[in-house]
């Protein structure tokens, strides 16, 4: 009787020790789950970040040409702008050159 209580007793501790690495192996598939998810979800997160940023950099970069076109076209304006009071300028001082020529030549003429 003492040996089938000794054989009931080993088998009921070899029942706790598979339990016990079932258990065990159970826990640890579960930790390296969630570390892996939890690593994937962070790669995911890193990602989005990654594309946000580069999103705002082409858009910064779109600013900045669109900034720099209205720049040469100010500076184009500007430049027409001056032109244009140059031309009327110097069709001012050719018609003031004019008379006086003129001018002079009629008092020659008197004289």
């Amino acid at each position: 009787e003492q040996n089938k209580t000794f054989i009931h007793s080993g088998s009921i501790i070899h029942v706790i020790q598979v339990v016990q690495q079932y258990t065990s192996y159970y826990i640890s598939s579960i930790i390296i789950i969630t570390m892996v998810f939890g690593l994937s979800l962070s790669l995911f997160e890193d990602q989005k970040e990654a594309k946000l940023q580069q999103e705002r950099l082409v858009q910064e970069q779109i600013i900045a040409e669109q900034l720099q076109a209205l720049q040469m076209e100010h500076e184009l304006q500007s430049q027409t702008m001056t032109q244009k009071g140059l031309i009327k300028q110097h069709q001012r001082l050719s018609l003031a050159l004019s008379s006086k020529k003129k001018q002079e030549q009629e008092e020659e003429e008197e004289k």
